[in-house]
């Protein structure tokens, strides 16, 4: 469309983490440069045709949409080697073969599914990490969780993953690949040798890239990353995270220009009444999937209603035999009426 150079922009996803794509990329769409090509690469093993096709209806005129294979492509030894578990599958690990899948490329950004952009992205794209392997974010969480524990963890990220400065450990969701640095250090090579050195990383992919590409990392402002389960999670964040730490964290919740729905629990529909889930919402209400947000926002409220009164029936129950009962029994259900009442009451 124009003579600039292009965007190229990848993502991984499955059927689960199609409507969180959707949405993503409406939000993409809606702060690029209508002056700029995007290019948008979806990464999966298994997708069904209706929702590469519904996808596919968000094209427009500069911006392309392709689905890629990946697993297809994948040995069964590779697959065998991916450390899966909990909320993570398989797809998690593509972004490994980024520079393979992409010979004739030499930068891609990849993100993942479950952000909402606030800014063109092409700012980011432009970013010069010539001489790096990524462009990044530091990774608060794992600030403050060794701030908390006072260092407990210390030992895995200094030995295991043998990084220098822990504190420099990245956040993996918002990456600027230098493909052509990458491929001619054999990058992807090293990291499926890593992961199978430590076989079972504390946190999956992220892990293994911290441990391969701990030397070249050019750290991207925060806001290009802000992860929003910090505050949600960790009421005294600002006194784990420390003062430089906190003011880089504040800037970013302040000003996102991506917001990164992190958290496995921790999405837009567990949190509707927070200011980041009314945005995401705000693109939601377009999406084709719709439906599929908002009954999973009902089920949650449901099962929340529905433990509401089920504790709400054991504090009355408590209360009452702490009263009629006489003995070590009254003293044992006064102290759970009180401990119930503390819970629920926060």
């Amino acid at each position: 469309m124009s003579d600039m150079l292009p965007i190229y922009v990848a993502f991984s996803t499955n059927d689960t983490y199609i409507p969180y794509l959707d949405v993503c990329l409406r939000s993409l769409i809606d702060y690029a440069d209508k002056e700029k090509d995007y290019h948008v690469f979806i990464l999966y093993s298994t997708i069904i045709a209706e929702n590469i096709q519904k996808i596919k209806e968000l094209e427009q005129k500069n911006i392309s949409i392709s689905f890629i294979n990946v697993q297809s492509s994948l040995s069964k030894a590779q697959e065998d080697t991916f450390f899966i578990n909990n909320h993570l599958t398989i797809e998690t690990y593509f972004r490994f073969f980024l520079p393979d899948i992409f010979p004739q490329l030499d930068k891609i950004l990849y993100l993942d599914c479950d952000m909402l952009i606030q800014k063109d992205i092409a700012e980011l794209y432009q970013t010069n990490i010539d001489g790096f392997y990524l462009g990044a974010t530091r990774d608060l969480g794992i600030v403050l969780g060794l701030h908390k524990t006072k260092e407990k963890n210390v030992k895995y990220y200094t030995q295991t993953l043998n990084l220098i400065n822990p504190y420099d450990y990245f956040q993996a969701g918002c990456l600027l690949f230098n493909l052509k640095e990458m491929r001619k250090d054999k990058i992807p090579q090293l990291l499926i040798e890593k992961l199978k050195q430590i076989k079972t990383p504390m946190f999956h992919d992220q892990c293994i890239l911290n441990a391969v590409c701990k030397d070249k990392i050019f750290f991207v402002p925060q806001n290009w990353n802000f992860t929003w389960h910090i505050y949600i999670v960790e009421s005294q964040w600002e006194k784990y995270l420390g003062k430089t730490y906190c003011e880089i964290y504040s800037n970013a919740k302040e000003n996102p220009y991506i917001i990164h729905y992190t958290g496995g629990q921790i999405k837009p529909i567990n949190y509707p009444q927070l200011s980041e889930s009314k945005k995401f919402w705000k693109y939601a209400l377009q999406s084709s999937y719709y439906d599929i947000l908002w009954g999973q926002l009902i089920n949650i409220y449901n099962t929340k209603v529905q433990n509401a009164i089920k504790e709400t029936s054991r504090l009355i129950k408590y209360k009452i035999l702490g009263k009629i009962l006489i003995g070590p029994l009254k003293k044992k259900y006064k102290q759970k009426y009180l401990y119930l009442y503390q819970k629920l009451t926060g």
